[in-house]
């Protein structure tokens, strides 16, 4: 059975599946469109924000590097096909959603929460400055691509070792803490270190799994690591920024290590795993399209719509994904390539 997970480097017909890996890609992309799911500005100022983008992201890269590593790491494939296989996963849609939106948001500019310019240059702009793309969380996908290839040369060079791993993830995270990016510079190449970081200790993680799985299966484990992913709500830190992401991570992995422990069945969880890519394409469609032409025209209590927002973002791209599966056959070109666009 093929998987649409968020794009990560396994391959799934060599390597059993980690239900563990699954359900943290799967609490990650609902704390996604939960974070994208606020109605204003204010959102940005809440805590329910504040703790989520804590460590969101970095949860991603670190599972992309677990998986990297899962899958034999630099040493499975050659640097040729793995940056061909990576940008076709994630360069093709991010071209192709990115060419298809940019020209009606630019024409319904006055109705978004960013507006965009209608122009070449500003076309050209959204892929040098990945933060500015006219559909913002697809920012992403190119940084993404940066950080695999980022970790792939790492990895080659300092030949898969876990401590020199570490090591240069220490330096990239300690470097981009010093730099204090805004999120606007070229190719976002600030954040690139930041997330490499977090995808070379995904590695780590990987290689000492057998140990820190059964750990992390503990409640006191799941405890400890939600109330320190709280602390950043408390006394918020640019320098403690990467303890806080870090135990954000650890508490989301608590939760899935704790869930496989006790055998949980959680059939929806285990079915939306595998639309989890097509969930990050596609919502912000539907989030966007109600926020932008819905909620202005209702008097709505906020909480309520982002409520409304957040249901749609999940619901609609999975449902989408479910049918596309369904009814798009695979077998012809037009066929694979409109489910790669699909996250499928």
């Amino acid at each position: 059975m093929k998987s649409s997970p968020i794009p990560t480097s396994r391959p799934a017909d060599r390597l059993p599946r980690d239900r563990r890996i699954d359900l943290c890609y799967v609490i990650g992309i609902l704390l996604v469109v939960a974070g994208h799911s606020g109605v204003d500005s204010r959102f940005a100022s809440t805590a329910l924000f504040r703790w989520i983008y804590a460590f969101h992201m970095p949860l991603f890269f670190a599972l992309s590097g677990y998986l990297f590593r899962y899958g034999g790491g630099s040493g499975q494939v050659g640097a040729g096909t793995f940056a061909r296989r990576r940008a076709l996963r994630l360069l093709l849609p991010l071209v192709v959603w990115t060419t298809l939106v940019f020209i009606p948001k630019g024409l319904l500019s006055a109705y978004a929460m960013r507006p965009s310019e209608l122009s070449f240059s500003a076309y050209l702009h959204a892929f040098l400055y990945p933060a500015d793309n006219p559909i913002r969380p697809f920012w992403f996908l190119e940084v993404l691509f940066e950080v695999s290839l980022a970790g792939y040369a790492v990895d080659r060079i300092v030949r898969s070792r876990p401590a020199a791993l570490a090591a240069v993830a220490g330096t990239c995270i300690a470097a981009n803490r010093l730099i204090a990016p805004t999120g606007g510079e070229l190719l976002m190449l600030p954040d690139v270190l930041w997330y490499t970081g977090f995808f070379l200790l995904g590695a780590v993680a990987c290689d000492g799994r057998t140990w820190l799985w059964p750990r992390l299966a503990r409640p006191s484990s799941l405890v400890f690591w939600g109330a320190a992913s709280l602390v950043t709500l408390r006394f918020p830190s640019h320098a403690a920024a990467p303890f806080y992401a870090a135990a954000g991570i650890l508490f989301v992995a608590s939760c899935a290590a704790l869930a496989v422990d006790r055998r949980l069945r959680l059939p929806l969880a285990d079915d939306l795993r595998r639309y989890t890519f097509t969930v990050y394409l596609l919502h912000v469609l539907p989030v966007g399209l109600l926020r932008g032409l819905l909620y202005p025209r209702l008097a709505v209590d906020p909480a309520l719509f982002s409520a409304l927002l957040f249901l749609s973002g999940v619901l609609i791209p999975w449902a989408v994904g479910r049918m596309a599966r369904r009814w798009i056959p695979s077998f012809t070109a037009g066929g694979r390539l409109s489910l790669r666009l699909l996250g499928l």
